[in-house]
């Protein structure tokens, strides 16, 4: 939602953020879908990230140049060229990161699970085990019975790790956006 907000702000001066952000409507769509396409979506913003250059995506998104940002962040202390490379390194890891968040989202079955976890009632564990199951689809077979269709998920260190390493990536990109962008609201 960030990144579409941002791109309303910076296309739309004028405009609150605030109201940019909260009115931003992002819609997947996958393959079997009647419902149609937005602008808003992770398969547009992927494609847009993968086409844009640095310069470009700075731009759209109303990030600061390199010497607004040495202005406002950059040390005295180290040689110009340093913080030069030290600026663009990481506009290129925001983007990165930024286009993992995307490309994790543009998964129709890993988003349609995660958005039926975050609500806490698609879960089923296994007992005894470090194992659940991240329910898909279930079709009811009676009264009383229903088959399911999950993504089965070992609560693994490796795999807990990597969850909550996709969940700081996600924050801290959040993080740094907001604060390249609020340099402006002063």
């Amino acid at each position: 939602m960030l990144y579409f907000a941002l791109k309303e702000k910076t296309a739309n001066p004028g405009e609150a953020f605030f109201a940019a952000y909260v009115n931003t409507e992002i819609r997947e769509v996958f393959k079997r879908s009647k419902r149609k396409p937005t602008d808003k979506s992770a398969r547009n913003m992927i494609r847009e990230l993968k086409e844009a250059s640095i310069e470009r995506f700075r731009a759209t998104l109303g990030l600061p140049d390199f010497e607004e940002w040495s202005r406002l962040w950059g040390s005295q202390k180290r040689p110009r060229r340093e913080e030069r490379m030290r600026y663009y390194k990481e506009l290129r890891s925001l983007k990165k990161r930024i286009l993992q968040a995307a490309q994790n989202r543009s998964v129709s079955r890993l988003m349609a699970s995660y958005n039926k976890t975050k609500h806490g009632f698609a879960v089923l564990d296994e007992d005894g085990t470090n194992n659940v199951f991240l329910v898909e689809r279930a079709k009811s077979l009676g009264r009383r019975t229903s088959s399911i269709q999950a993504i089965p998920f070992s609560v693994a260190d490796s795999s807990v790790e990597q969850l909550v390493e996709n969940t700081k990536n996600v924050a801290l990109t959040s993080r740094l956006l907001l604060q390249l962008y609020a340099r402006k609201l002063d």
